[in-house]
């Protein structure tokens, strides 16, 4: 948004000013919590661009800083004087109302499309019976009878024509869309895209966010080549979550004007909102502080984004807790087997009580060159067959066989603890990547 004035009085500019000026200064305040500051720095962004102000502009802030006094104090003064305000405020104006139309069926027509604007959003930002409400409700009723009128003439138009052709007459071909922008020259096109975009800026300052991004997209097809335009529906996009499509547009205006410092700031807003910090920073915020190194409010966003990029790295860095134990007892690590442990599970040793010879026995026949075969001569040992019986009714031993075929480490310390030969393969080598 460029930072052409809203039009408003002299003490509505020193009220602009003092809230830029109170949310500056909550923004000091805040600088350890790094949402906070992120959220505030977003709010004086868009209060700047709305109302065309900067709060780094000396000018400005000669014009219209009401220093020493501030938003606190004010709103102190107000709030004890609060009656005396209120019996002064303007009354309202009479609003136009359904209650103007004689007709019943015009009146319920008039009041169902009051009802669709309002859940356009129509009437957002302003509550019913004030000032603002009854102005728009006034703008929607002549809209509203001129399209009557119009239904109403295409109608009596159809009849007529129905009336007066033959059965056999064909159908006329369907009217061609008019071009409501046709015959405009180049500077009229510039003149109006430049008249929509201020009207999406005052929507966009009302909270109207669909409302301001049509204006935009409006402007942006009679002017493709203007920067602010995209940058400008890029913010409103952000606002009602469309963060993706808030890139596309800041991409764009990038592309047409690689020094638009504010389109970097708002590609990295919207970086942020989806929780992609390190782009964030690294096609937004960074760009913005080196085209604008004293734009505070680049300086604490990128500050924010680098913060929480912070945080994920120091999470990742933190070993697991297997590697935590395994550092502090790298001979237990080493050998699961050390001290007598039983690193199977399970209360106990599994193995207690079992003949350690034909142990030994089993794990030569295995490991040793006798394979499988070597085992199944080894089962016609009655003692074996009855040991192996033992096993494979203990629960507590199948779960340690489970452990033992899917762990390597511990399948070589059991071979040894029983005086056997490691598996074939003997320790690994070095890693062929390293």
């Amino acid at each position: 948004i460029t930072h052409a004035k809203m039009e408003g009085s002299a003490n509505q500019n020193k009220l602009n000013w003092a809230i830029l000026e109170y949310l500056n200064s909550a923004r000091s305040s805040s600088s350890s919590n790094a949402s906070a500051t992120q959220s505030l720095n977003a709010a004086i962004e868009n209060l700047q661009n709305a109302f065309g102000l900067s709060l780094g502009d000396d000018s400005q802030k000669a014009a219209h800083s009401s220093a020493p006094l501030d938003l606190a104090a004010a709103f102190s003064f107000a709030l004890a004087n609060k009656d005396a305000a209120v019996a002064a405020a303007p009354k309202s104006s009479a609003s136009a109302s359904s209650e103007d139309f004689t007709d019943p069926e015009l009146k319920e027509k008039f009041n169902r499309y009051v009802d669709l604007l309002a859940k356009r959003g129509f009437f957002n930002g302003c509550d019913k019976g004030s000032d603002e409400y009854n102005d728009r409700l006034s703008k929607a009723k002549t809209r509203f009878l001129a399209k009557y009128a119009q239904e109403q003439q295409e109608e009596a138009a159809a009849k007529a024509a129905s009336a007066t052709s033959s059965s056999s007459a064909p159908a006329p071909a369907p009217a061609a869309p008019v071009d409501k922008n046709a015959g405009l020259t180049d500077a009229q096109k510039t003149e109006k895209a430049e008249s929509l975009k201020n009207e999406g800026n005052q929507k966009l300052s009302s909270r109207q966010y669909a409302d301001a991004i049509n204006l935009y997209s409006e402007a942006i097809q009679l002017n493709p080549r203007n920067a602010i335009y995209y940058s400008n529906r890029a913010a409103a996009y952000s606002h009602i979550g469309e963060h993706q499509k808030a890139i596309q547009d800041c991409n764009a205006a990038i592309k047409l004007d690689p020094k638009y410092s504010k389109a970097y700031s708002r590609l990295g807003l919207a970086y942020f909102s989806l929780g992609k910090y390190r782009e964030a920073v690294e096609f937004g915020y960074k760009k913005a502080v080196e085209l604008e190194p004293n734009n505070a409010t680049a300086k604490e966003s990128l500050a924010a984004a680098e913060a929480k990029i912070a945080e994920l790295d120091a999470a990742a860095a933190a070993p697991s807790p297997a590697a935590a134990a395994a550092a502090a007892n790298p001979a237990a690590a080493a050998n699961p087997f050390a001290g007598g442990a039983n690193p199977f599970g399970g209360a106990g040793n599994p193995l207690a009580g079992m003949n350690p010879d034909l142990m030994r026995e089993a794990m030569n026949a295995m490991g040793g060159g006798g394979g499988m075969g070597g085992l199944a001569g080894l089962m016609s040992n009655p003692a074996f067959a009855q040991m192996a019986q033992s096993m494979m009714s203990n629960p507590a031993f199948m779960s340690m066989a489970q452990n033992l075929a899917s762990n390597p480490d511990i399948l070589r310390s059991f071979g040894s603890m029983f005086g056997g030969q490691p598996p074939a393969g003997g320790n690994p080598g070095p890693d062929n990547d390293d």
